[in-house]
């Protein structure tokens, strides 16, 4: 049985997270505001699945790293479209 991670952990974990995600969406998008927004929804992404958590760290930031572009690339679409 998996005990669920408690809620202030994973705003710990990920907040050291926050920096990296942020540096990733940015030099994609090259825009502060499309990058905050997005690396904002890669993280609130990630967040819900409690798997994530405990797996190795090399397999979270490829997690992390799949969802941010995904969410970088969304945000850039999503900015065209407006």
């Amino acid at each position: 049985m998996n005990t669920p991670i408690a809620f202030n952990l994973k705003v710990e974990f990920l907040r050291n997270l926050e920096v990296y995600t942020y540096q990733m969406v940015y030099y994609l998008l090259e825009n502060e505001a499309l990058a905050t927004k997005a690396a904002m929804t890669a993280l609130l992404e990630v967040s819900r699945r409690d798997e994530f958590f405990i797996l190795p760290s090399s397999s979270q930031l490829a997690i992390l790293k799949k969802t941010a572009i995904a969410r970088a690339l969304a945000v850039k679409q999503s900015n065209h479209a407006e």
